[in-house]
């Protein structure tokens, strides 16, 4: 019984591991919070947008960040939501935007970034 539960144990630390550019082994961190998924554009007028995601960790916050279209993450609009949607108001008319959600699953944990998703304004 040793021997399986070690041979376990063994296989399950070889599965999360990965190599870095050195070659040395290095754990993968097990990711609980996953990302939001199908991002989506609804409802464009020339100055607003509806957004909205899935969500498969039961949320109920989420980050969004957009801009203009090609802006770096972290240099755009944040906004924190309590939904999986969202309208973003006073944009441009005529004019191309990307935005970026993450999930938060509780106190500092977060999803990765999803995005961006684009659309362009009537």
């Amino acid at each position: 019984m040793k021997k399986i539960l070690y041979l376990t144990l063994a296989l399950l630390t070889m599965l999360n591991c990965a190599k870095d550019d050195d070659g040395n082994i290095v754990p993968i961190p097990f990711q609980n919070c996953l990302q939001p998924h199908n991002l989506d554009v609804n409802s464009i007028t020339t100055t607003t947008a509806v957004i909205d995601w899935s969500d498969r960790n039961n949320s109920n916050f989420f980050n969004v960040e957009y801009g203009l279209n090609g802006f770096q993450l972290g240099n755009g609009t944040r906004l924190n939501v309590n939904s999986s949607d969202t309208q973003l108001v006073d944009l441009e008319p005529n004019t191309a935007y990307d935005f970026y959600v993450r999930a938060n699953c509780g106190g500092n944990d977060y999803s990765d970034w999803s995005g961006p998703s684009s659309f362009v304004t009537d």
